[in-house]
């Protein structure tokens, strides 16, 4: 690195950190869980797996735990990646104690830096292999001003901002291997990007077959023997060099590594799983065995409307899609929709194209020593992205690792340019590379954003931070979150409530997320409702004031003591009600009260109810006409289960009511109907 000082060496380097800069500059408020496509379901979920990590449960990551049909303690896990990137977010939210949305910030930060380090790296990487920091200054700056670079920068994945440092890491481990030999440096690399991630050993396969492949074609220096056996004493010493030598030894390091990340993710997971279970539960049935099945056989992916995607015409072609997008700036961008369809950007299919075909002259024409290296990264993204197609395909983050092609496309492209007009035009190019991430980044600070979204779940979050204190005094509780509480407004719920509800034991509906962690339920689909009923407390999205409720001043969320949500009903309705159906229907109050002594198979019931008041001015101007202000509602928005019983609670109106029409219907018609008369 002689000269990385000098004035020369040192203003490229000034340029790229004032260009990453502007990454924290733009950046919008990160202590929210609110970015679409898959940002907010990601960073809702890591931040709850770093929140639960402890080694009271043996550093297993997950993301919340419940209880099963036994009562015994067990765990929901969902992707298991090595244990580094868990931990590394568990420190950088350490600091912030119990302030819940600043840890949210510190955690996107630490993402942000390590992008900033990986950007870096590519940039040392790069001048390792062509010399010129103009040319990496620019290529860099180019490469990481991608949709994908720009807009998942800050998400909390282990398969991202980490796997992507990993990846860079190892390949600036590789640069210096090449050029000054230092194999311990490469190998304690290699081991630190795994600590991080898998997505190293793309990387690595392609790099130790043609380190392999050029120790076995590499002629001696001296031979001018032509006698066969001489020959053939020759090529047994190619084969124990490369038995011996780096190449072999650093893969057999980086698979007893990861191998030992594997063992330890599945310890921890077995041993606390089987802490109190009934039944031993065996390696083949642990949650990340199975995920791993999932991932790389794919027999649930086969299952979907759009299992075709899967065959090797889209695969491709959603490979050069990704190269597409990967290499071209977003201020460029083909269209303004974040969120395009694969299948209506044929452009970004040929731009990838063109990027594939300028790294294959590049690396056929080019004299370059270490085009080896730019090989392996340049495939790095396809070794990855094919076998793994079944995940990639349906998570377009991932896209994130073609980052070989745009750096080792723009640099030979630059070094064409070179050629041509010599270096008086590269600093002009790296300016502009450098305005045009800087535009980028700025572009990219509104993308998947909402205003009205954004204060919804604002109030959401500080909901959610008044039910965390409200439940502080009872630690270890057990929360039912119906499907009405967790729907998929709420940044990345019910994800998002596990990270406020950690340290408690958790239960949602069927119809969410839960079936995919939980697949015992399956075999008994009682069990969740028998375990709701042993909750402590209940999270709505329904205001009953005076009946259990624990947060009054909230907006948007409200927490509920279970047991004296469940009794109170009956204790006010010890006469009769006034409609009896069904439902009873009593009112009580400012309210209409519904309970059923069995609501089973009730999902696809709705509810009729129609108010008429005493002065029809009171009505708005679209209900004048019918005469009623027609409030109906479905099932799940207002009824919760509680166990073999229902009940549901609809607020009225302030001014003077004449009549209720009421009653409940379903696909076949009218189930049952009935007046309420004011006043009761």
């Amino acid at each position: 690195m002689a000269g990385l000082f000098t004035r020369r060496g040192t203003l490229p380097l000034l340029l790229l950190l004032v260009g990453l800069s502007t990454v924290f500059l733009f950046a919008n408020d990160r202590s929210h869980f609110y970015r679409p496509v898959g940002h907010d379901w990601l960073t809702a979920q890591y931040m709850a797996i770093a929140e639960n990590l402890s080694p009271k449960q043996g550093l297993l990551p997950y993301v919340y735990r419940y209880r099963d049909a036994a009562g015994n303690p067990s765990y929901a896990t969902y992707a298991r990646w090595p244990i580094g990137s868990y931990a590394l977010v568990k420190l950088a939210v350490a600091p912030f104690s119990d302030r819940f949305t600043t840890r949210i910030y510190a955690a996107r930060v630490a993402m942000l830096l390590l992008f900033a380090a990986a950007a870096v790296l590519a940039y040392f990487t790069l001048v390792r292999i062509i010399s010129d920091r103009w040319i990496a200054l620019t290529a860099t700056l180019l490469s990481f001003s991608s949709y994908y670079a720009l807009y998942y920068n800050d998400v909390l994945a282990p398969d991202v901002i980490p796997a992507l440092f990993g990846i860079l890491l190892t390949a600036h481990g590789m640069a210096l291997f090449e050029q000054e030999r230092r194999w311990p440096q490469l190998a304690v690399k290699s081991c630190i990007a795994l600590l991080l991630c898998w997505h190293v050993y793309a990387l690595l396969l392609p790099y130790i077959v043609f380190g392999l492949a050029r120790q076995l074609a590499a002629r001696p220096e001296t031979d001018t023997r032509r006698r066969w056996g001489w020959r053939k004493l020759l090529y047994f010493r190619r084969l124990t060099a490369a038995a011996t030598g780096p190449y072999l030894r650093l893969g057999v390091i980086a698979l007893l590594f990861g191998a030992a990340m594997l063992l330890f993710n599945l310890a921890s997971e077995y041993i606390a799983l089987n802490a109190a279970a009934d039944e031993p539960i065996a390696l083949s049935e642990l949650p990340t065995t199975e995920s791993m099945s999932r991932r790389l056989i794919g027999t649930a992916a086969t299952d979907r409307a759009d299992a075709h995607l899967l065959n090797w015409g889209p695969v491709l072609s959603n490979q050069l899609y990704g190269i597409g997008r990967s290499a071209l700036p977003y201020f460029l961008s083909f269209h303004e929709e974040f969120n395009v369809t694969k299948d209506e950007d044929y452009l970004a299919v040929i731009w990838g194209g063109l990027a594939l075909a300028v790294c294959a002259i590049g690396l056929a024409v080019s004299r370059l020593p270490q085009r080896m290296l730019l090989l392996a990264l340049v495939l790095s993204g396809l070794c990855w992205g094919v076998p793994l197609r079944r995940f990639t395909l349906w998570h377009e983050f991932q896209f994130l690792f073609f980052i070989g092609v745009p750096l080792t496309a723009y640099a030979f492209a630059l070094l064409y340019i070179k050629l041509l007009s010599g270096r008086r035009l590269l600093p002009t190019f790296a300016i502009a590379a450098l305005l045009l991430f800087a535009a980028s980044s700025s572009a990219m600070a509104d993308v998947g954003q909402d205003e009205t979204r954004t204060a919804r779940e604002h109030e959401m979050m500080q909901d959610a931070l008044a039910i965390r204190a409200a439940l502080r005094e009872h630690p270890a509780s057990t929360i039912y979150i119906p499907a009405a509480a967790s729907d998929d407004a709420f940044g990345g719920a019910p994800l998002a409530a596990s990270y406020f509800l950690a340290g408690h034991y958790q239960e949602y509906d069927d119809a969410l997320f839960r079936p995919r962690l939980r697949s015992e339920d399956a075999a008994d689909p009682a069990a969740p409702a028998a375990r709701r009923q042993q909750a402590d407390y209940i999270i709505t999205r329904t205001r009953e004031t005076g009946v259990g409720l624990l947060t009054p001043d909230n907006k948007q969320l409200f927490l509920y003591n279970r047991t004296i949500y469940d009794g109170a009903y009956d204790e006010k309705f010890l006469g009769n009600p006034r409609i009896a159906a069904d439902w009873n229907v009593y009112v009580l109050d400012d309210s209409v009260i519904y309970i059923s002594a069995e609501c089973s198979n009730l999902d696809d019931t709705a509810f009729l109810f129609h108010i008429y008041p005493v002065d029809a001015a009171d009505l708005g101007s679209n209900s004048q006409e019918a005469g009623f202000n027609n409030q109906d509602f479905p099932f799940e928005k207002f009824a919760v289960r509680q166990g073999d019983r229902c009940v549901a609670r609809l607020p009225l109106p302030d001014y003077p009511i004449a009549l209720i029409r009421t009653g409940q219907y379903n696909a076949d018609g009218r189930l049952w109907e009935g007046e309420l008369t004011f006043p009761p």
